[in-house]
């Protein structure tokens, strides 16, 4: 259980809370100087002298600040205070895997094959990533992360899993730390080779990948004996009883791929993380296995493990502009805007959170489109130091939207259109004064403006708050339902989708997408599931066909982003921009996955 820490800094770091402990390090959650959250893994003080483990967590610290991957946790910071030694890491907003299956398995739920292949899909995307990297030299570090295990993948509340702890990882990067013979890795989740004290390669991540997939199919641990020794000697011969006890429910075709993952023989196995990634997502179209982040998401909400504890449920007034009432006045000075200050209706106040991040300005679409897709009736609070923008939500649609800051007033954009004029806006304003209500509420009840000028003068003013936004840095968002229940995110999107994505399309210039873009061309484009509707989302018939293309079974799935887009404009499936576009949107509401977007 968390437990509040007060007035403890670890270099410049301010710890809030203690997350966990183990045998060689405690974890707090903290407080970066630039105000974000990071979780610091500290050295417990017994092992900070000792030098044979001093070396091995500097090692962790520079293999680390090598890695660069979405589906990694990654470090931003590392160093010695007085007698302890620190690593500041990404802080992943969601349980543990291991937290998952414990509380998956004594809850007695089914297991969900979409979730456990969705899991390690991004498992695997990662290993592939560290398996593959190499120095800034250029020159291969050989990494074996060789502590593949539920404890050391983290789940965020989007759903994307990352792997952490590189601990004992081996690279001929590093001074060989390990002796012949050594036993190095978790129990339960060694390779067979690994648990004799072999030599390992990336082969055993492969096999401990494996391990997981099966326990997350059946909710069942499956080398777990009644010793270490027993669980050691079932790991060696890989006895896959308990997996052929439980494995009925499961669909054949992910059966096979789980079993050659867990071959004893090397030479049997999978041979790198690509070719078990790929065989897996085949395996899980043969079943009808959808694969995705909001398939995990989905899972942590059924569990209950949604909701991080840790930060709070967020019982604060939020979200929300538009027709709410304000105090009146009792001041006789002349009207204006600016007395009309946005104030929560009480049934806001009693709105829980059910979904909250913190984004910078690549991530704010992807986390916008997340919170939107959770909120039904209820709101949307985006966060920038003492400045809010909230977004009401009506039925799924985004009825207005109020920035505390009060750019881009209604009765100035009324004016500029010539839909009022300064005397009418006067006249309304007091009007509105006397009956308590906002200027838009006054003008539609008074029935002073057709309903589709007063709505097409609101959508400019959304899109104009939102633009301003979407040119922010570091900030928090949150979802805000009424009923304090997450929408399913697994049905249709709702209204607010769409309207999003049609103010993007304005707000986004060329030169703006091609920046957002060019982080990824390079990474393969991952489907992260099929899409039926596309008016649901607001896509044009050209930007629908060039997604398509990149959806599961479109001609170009598995090619690189800019391979995509060149082959999408070439073959004039639609413009240049209508593909970049499409393809932005499609990763930002989690339609496909690219390695690297929206980070720093």
């Amino acid at each position: 259980m968390a437990r509040t820490v007060n007035a403890d800094m670890v270099g410049s770091y301010v710890l809030r809370q203690r997350l966990g402990v183990g045998g060689m390090a405690e974890v707090f959650l903290a407080t970066a100087p630039d105000g974000r959250n990071v979780a610091i893994k500290r050295v417990l003080p017994a092992l900070a002298v000792d030098e044979e483990f001093r070396a091995m967590f500097w090692d962790e610290a520079c293999i680390m600040a090598e890695l660069n991957h979405a589906n990694i946790v990654r470090l931003f910071d590392y160093g010695q205070t007085k007698d302890t030694l620190y690593l500041a890491l990404e802080y992943v907003d969601g349980p543990s895997v291991a937290r998952y299956l414990r509380k998956a398995a004594r809850d007695k739920l089914a297991p969900k094959p979409s979730a456990a292949v969705s899991i390690i899909v991004q498992l695997l995307a990662g290993l592939g990533y560290v398996h593959a990297a190499v120095n800034r030299d250029g020159d291969p570090l050989n990494i074996v992360h060789r502590d593949v295990s539920p404890g050391n993948l983290l789940l965020s509340q989007l759903g994307q899993a990352k792997l952490g702890d590189f601990g004992i990882v081996r690279s001929e990067f590093l001074a060989r730390r390990t002796q012949p013979g050594e036993l190095k890795g978790k129990m339960g989740y060694m390779s067979p080779e690994q648990a004799e004290g072999f030599k390992v390669d990336r082969r055993s991540d492969l096999f401990s990948a494996g391990i997981i997939l099966a326990e997350l199919l059946t909710l069942r641990p499956l080398f777990l004996g009644k010793s270490e020794f027993d669980t050691l000697t079932r790991t060696v011969r890989s006895d896959l009883s308990t997996w052929h006890r439980f494995n009925h429910s499961v669909p054949p075709p992910l059966r096979e791929v789980t079993e050659k993952a867990l071959r004893r023989d090397v030479n049997e196995r999978y041979q790198s993380a690509d070719e078990m990634m790929r065989a897996l997502r085949e395996a899980a179209e043969e079943s009808g296995v959808p694969i995705g982040r909001d398939e995990v998401a989905k899972e942590l909400g059924r569990t209950g493990l949604l909701a991080h504890p840790e930060l709070g449920s967020g019982e604060r007034p939020r979200v929300v502009l538009g027709p709410s009432v304000a105090p009146r006045s009792r001041s006789s000075a002349p009207p204006s805007e600016r007395d009309q200050r946005w104030v929560p209706p009480e049934s806001f106040r009693r709105g829980r959170s059910v979904w909250r991040a913190e984004y910078h300005e690549a991530s704010l679409p992807l986390h916008l489109f997340s919170a939107l897709s959770r909120v039904t009736n209820g709101g949307v609070e985006l966060k920038q130091d003492d400045r809010s923008l909230y977004l009401e939500i009506h039925e799924g649609r985004i009825i207005a939207a109020h920035d505390s800051s009060s750019p881009y007033q209604l009765g100035r954009l009324l004016i500029e259109e010539n839909v009022m004029s300064k005397g009418e806006l006067d006249t309304v304003l007091m009007a509105s004064r006397t009956t308590g209500q906002r200027l838009g509420q006054s003008l539609a009840s008074a029935d002073r403006l057709r309903e589709g000028v007063l709505g097409r003068v609101l959508s400019r003013q959304f899109r104009l708050r939102l633009s301003a936004w979407m040119k922010t840095m570091d900030g928090r968002i949150s979802a805000l339902s009424h009923d304090g229940h997450a929408r399913d995110i697994s049905l249709d999107p709702p209204e607010s989708i769409a309207q999003v994505v049609e103010a993007l399309r304005e707000i986004w210039s060329t030169e703006n997408m091609e920046a957002r873009l060019q982080p990824v061309l390079e990474s393969i484009c991952l489907p992260a599931g099929s899409v039926e509707n596309a008016e649901a989302y607001g896509f044009s018939p050209g930007e629908w066909r060039a997604l398509r293309t990149v959806l599961p079974d479109g001609a170009l799935e598995g090619k690189s982003i800019g391979r995509a887009l060149s082959i999408i404009v070439e073959e004039r499936l639609a413009r240049k921009r209508e593909a970049q576009f499409a393809i932005l949107i499609g990763l930002s509401a989690g339609l496909i996955q690219a390695p690297g977007f929206a980070e720093r």
